[in-house]
Protein backbone atom coordinates (compact mmCIF):
# COMPACT_ATOMS: atom_id res chain seq x y z
CA UNK A 1 0.00 0.00 0.00
CA UNK A 2 1.60 3.26 -0.95
CA UNK A 3 2.45 5.61 1.87
CA UNK A 4 -0.21 8.47 0.77
CA UNK A 5 -2.98 5.82 1.51
CA UNK A 6 -1.73 4.01 4.23
CA UNK A 7 -2.23 8.09 5.63
CA UNK A 8 -5.88 8.24 4.46
CA UNK A 9 -6.77 4.81 5.61
CA UNK A 10 -5.37 5.80 9.42
CA UNK A 11 -6.74 9.22 9.31
CA UNK A 12 -10.47 7.46 7.97
CA UNK A 13 -9.56 4.91 11.11
CA UNK A 14 -9.70 7.20 13.75
CA UNK A 15 -12.27 9.45 12.51
CA UNK A 16 -14.64 6.66 13.51
CA UNK A 17 -12.73 5.73 16.55
CA UNK A 18 -12.10 9.26 18.17
CA UNK A 19 -15.02 10.81 17.43
CA UNK A 20 -17.84 8.98 19.03
CA UNK A 21 -16.03 8.92 22.02
CA UNK A 22 -15.36 12.31 22.53
CA UNK A 23 -17.61 12.57 25.49
CA UNK A 24 -16.29 13.06 29.18
CA UNK A 25 -14.19 10.12 30.31
CA UNK A 26 -16.04 6.94 31.24
CA UNK A 27 -15.55 7.00 34.98
CA UNK A 28 -19.04 6.05 36.28
CA UNK A 29 -19.83 6.30 39.33
CA UNK A 30 -22.59 3.77 39.88
CA UNK A 31 -22.72 -0.29 40.04
CA UNK A 32 -23.11 -1.29 36.25
CA UNK A 33 -26.30 -3.38 37.10
CA UNK A 34 -29.10 -3.34 40.27
CA UNK A 35 -27.53 -6.89 41.10
CA UNK A 36 -24.26 -5.30 42.20
CA UNK A 37 -25.77 -2.13 43.80
CA UNK A 38 -27.87 -4.41 46.25
CA UNK A 39 -24.62 -5.69 46.90
CA UNK A 40 -22.73 -2.39 47.48
CA UNK A 41 -22.35 -0.76 50.75
CA UNK A 42 -21.84 2.42 49.49
CA UNK A 43 -25.35 2.97 47.95
CA UNK A 44 -28.88 2.67 49.93
CA UNK A 45 -32.16 2.31 48.25
CA UNK A 46 -34.11 5.66 47.67
CA UNK A 47 -36.84 5.61 50.18
CA UNK A 48 -39.25 8.55 51.81
CA UNK A 49 -36.61 9.75 54.30
CA UNK A 50 -34.03 10.26 51.50
CA UNK A 51 -37.16 11.91 49.36
CA UNK A 52 -37.74 14.16 52.20
CA UNK A 53 -34.30 16.18 51.69
CA UNK A 54 -35.34 16.40 47.88
CA UNK A 55 -37.05 19.32 48.01
CA UNK A 56 -38.71 20.83 44.89
CA UNK A 57 -36.85 18.70 42.55
CA UNK A 58 -38.95 17.44 39.98
CA UNK A 59 -37.15 15.09 38.33
CA UNK A 60 -36.11 13.39 40.98
CA UNK A 61 -39.52 13.27 42.46
CA UNK A 62 -41.13 11.86 39.25
CA UNK A 63 -38.48 9.01 39.40
CA UNK A 64 -39.22 8.08 42.86
CA UNK A 65 -42.91 7.95 41.69
CA UNK A 66 -42.57 5.86 38.72
CA UNK A 67 -39.27 3.97 39.75
CA UNK A 68 -39.33 3.53 43.43
CA UNK A 69 -37.57 0.10 43.53
CA UNK A 70 -35.19 0.88 41.24
CA UNK A 71 -33.25 4.00 42.43
CA UNK A 72 -30.22 3.83 44.74
CA UNK A 73 -27.72 7.04 46.16
CA UNK A 74 -24.11 7.24 47.05
CA UNK A 75 -23.73 7.68 50.46
CA UNK A 76 -20.38 9.06 49.93
CA UNK A 77 -21.56 10.98 46.84
CA UNK A 78 -24.71 13.29 45.74
CA UNK A 79 -25.20 11.30 43.01
CA UNK A 80 -28.67 8.99 42.17
CA UNK A 81 -28.44 5.60 40.30
CA UNK A 82 -31.63 4.65 38.16
CA UNK A 83 -31.92 1.02 36.96
CA UNK A 84 -34.79 0.48 34.01
CA UNK A 85 -34.65 -2.10 31.38
CA UNK A 86 -30.86 -3.52 31.87
CA UNK A 87 -29.62 0.39 31.58
CA UNK A 88 -28.48 2.72 34.44
CA UNK A 89 -28.76 6.35 34.25
CA UNK A 90 -26.26 8.13 36.40
CA UNK A 91 -27.77 11.54 38.03
CA UNK A 92 -25.86 14.14 40.07
CA UNK A 93 -27.62 16.52 42.69
CA UNK A 94 -27.62 19.65 44.28
CA UNK A 95 -30.57 20.49 47.32
CA UNK A 96 -32.56 17.91 45.76
CA UNK A 97 -31.99 18.86 41.83
CA UNK A 98 -30.50 17.57 39.63
CA UNK A 99 -27.23 19.35 39.25
CA UNK A 100 -24.20 18.42 36.81
CA UNK A 101 -23.75 15.72 34.44
CA UNK A 102 -25.58 12.78 33.96
CA UNK A 103 -24.61 9.72 32.19
CA UNK A 104 -26.92 7.15 30.30
CA UNK A 105 -25.34 3.58 29.49
CA UNK A 106 -26.96 0.99 27.30
CA UNK A 107 -27.43 -2.41 28.00
CA UNK A 108 -23.67 -3.64 27.35
CA UNK A 109 -22.76 -1.09 30.10
CA UNK A 110 -21.36 1.64 26.87
CA UNK A 111 -21.76 5.12 27.45
CA UNK A 112 -24.26 6.33 24.88
CA UNK A 113 -25.60 9.33 26.18
CA UNK A 114 -24.72 12.40 28.44
CA UNK A 115 -26.47 15.98 28.99
CA UNK A 116 -24.91 19.14 31.17
CA UNK A 117 -27.94 19.58 33.83
CA UNK A 118 -28.49 23.08 35.85
CA UNK A 119 -31.26 23.16 38.47
CA UNK A 120 -33.09 20.54 36.83
CA UNK A 121 -32.95 21.87 33.23
CA UNK A 122 -30.86 21.18 30.40
CA UNK A 123 -27.78 23.66 30.09
CA UNK A 124 -24.93 22.44 27.23
CA UNK A 125 -24.47 20.32 24.77
CA UNK A 126 -26.11 17.22 24.97
CA UNK A 127 -24.69 14.13 23.08
CA UNK A 128 -25.98 10.69 22.00
CA UNK A 129 -24.54 7.78 20.39
CA UNK A 130 -26.43 5.36 18.44
CA UNK A 131 -25.97 1.98 16.31
CA UNK A 132 -22.60 0.73 17.60
CA UNK A 133 -21.27 4.91 17.50
CA UNK A 134 -22.13 5.16 14.04
CA UNK A 135 -24.29 7.45 15.00
CA UNK A 136 -23.71 10.52 16.97
CA UNK A 137 -25.68 13.58 17.61
CA UNK A 138 -25.18 17.03 19.61
CA UNK A 139 -27.68 19.39 20.86
CA UNK A 140 -27.57 22.48 22.10
CA UNK A 141 -29.23 23.31 25.31
CA UNK A 142 -30.25 26.71 27.23
CA UNK A 143 -32.88 26.35 30.00
CA UNK A 144 -34.33 23.49 29.07
CA UNK A 145 -34.97 23.84 25.77
CA UNK A 146 -32.68 23.32 22.02
CA UNK A 147 -30.85 26.39 21.21
CA UNK A 148 -28.48 26.80 18.66
CA UNK A 149 -27.34 24.43 16.02
CA UNK A 150 -27.52 20.85 16.47
CA UNK A 151 -25.50 18.22 14.39
CA UNK A 152 -25.87 14.77 13.22
CA UNK A 153 -22.53 13.06 12.54
CA UNK A 154 -22.31 9.58 10.88
CA UNK A 155 -19.33 7.33 10.27
CA UNK A 156 -17.68 10.36 12.21
CA UNK A 157 -18.16 13.03 9.40
CA UNK A 158 -20.77 16.09 9.85
CA UNK A 159 -24.06 14.55 7.89
CA UNK A 160 -26.52 17.74 8.73
CA UNK A 161 -26.86 20.96 11.49
CA UNK A 162 -30.24 21.99 12.25
CA UNK A 163 -30.82 25.31 13.83
CA UNK A 164 -32.99 25.73 17.38
CA UNK A 165 -34.63 28.67 18.64
CA UNK A 166 -36.35 28.38 21.91
CA UNK A 167 -37.07 24.41 21.59
CA UNK A 168 -37.92 25.07 18.09
CA UNK A 169 -36.33 24.70 14.36
CA UNK A 170 -35.70 27.94 13.05
CA UNK A 171 -33.46 28.77 10.49
CA UNK A 172 -32.00 26.74 7.03
CA UNK A 173 -31.29 23.02 8.03
CA UNK A 174 -28.24 22.03 6.16
CA UNK A 175 -27.46 18.21 4.52
CA UNK A 176 -23.70 17.50 3.44
CA UNK A 177 -22.43 15.24 1.44
CA UNK A 178 -19.93 12.41 2.36
CA UNK A 179 -17.18 15.14 0.99
CA UNK A 180 -17.93 17.60 2.92
CA UNK A 181 -20.03 19.37 0.15
CA UNK A 182 -23.47 20.99 0.47
CA UNK A 183 -26.06 18.59 -0.36
CA UNK A 184 -29.88 20.45 1.02
CA UNK A 185 -30.95 23.55 2.58
CA UNK A 186 -34.57 23.21 3.90
CA UNK A 187 -35.85 26.44 5.86
CA UNK A 188 -37.60 26.00 9.10
CA UNK A 189 -39.73 28.68 10.72
CA UNK A 190 -41.23 27.90 14.42
CA UNK A 191 -40.35 24.02 13.86
CA UNK A 192 -42.03 23.95 10.06
CA UNK A 193 -40.69 23.99 6.87
CA UNK A 194 -41.14 27.45 5.19
CA UNK A 195 -39.85 28.82 1.94
CA UNK A 196 -37.66 26.99 -0.80
CA UNK A 197 -35.88 24.04 -0.21
CA UNK A 198 -32.79 23.48 -2.00
CA UNK A 199 -30.71 20.08 -3.63
CA UNK A 200 -27.42 20.62 -5.19
CA UNK A 201 -25.72 18.09 -7.14
CA UNK A 202 -22.26 16.76 -5.55
CA UNK A 203 -20.35 19.27 -8.12
CA UNK A 204 -22.02 22.02 -6.59
CA UNK A 205 -25.01 23.01 -8.88
CA UNK A 206 -28.39 23.61 -8.14
CA UNK A 207 -30.49 20.22 -8.46
CA UNK A 208 -33.62 20.86 -7.79
CA UNK A 209 -36.04 23.12 -5.44
CA UNK A 210 -39.28 22.29 -3.59
CA UNK A 211 -41.74 24.65 -2.07
CA UNK A 212 -43.24 24.73 1.25
CA UNK A 213 -45.87 26.67 2.96
CA UNK A 214 -46.87 25.63 6.67
CA UNK A 215 -44.77 22.64 6.57
CA UNK A 216 -47.06 21.77 3.60
CA UNK A 217 -45.56 21.73 -0.48
CA UNK A 218 -46.74 24.29 -2.74
CA UNK A 219 -46.23 24.88 -6.10
CA UNK A 220 -43.23 27.05 -6.60
CA UNK A 221 -43.80 30.50 -8.00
Amino acid sequence: MKPISRLILLIFICLIIYIPNAYSQDDCNCPKNIEDVKKDDRFMQVDDSFMQKMDGGSIIQSLYKDYKNYIYYSIEQDIICHYYEGKLFEIPYKEGKVEGLVKQYDESGRLYKEAQYKNDLKEGIEKMSLENNRAMFEIPYKAGKPEGIAKAYFFGRLESETPYKEGLKEGIKKGYYESGKLQSETPYKANKKEGIEKHYNKDGSLAKEICYKNDLKVKCD
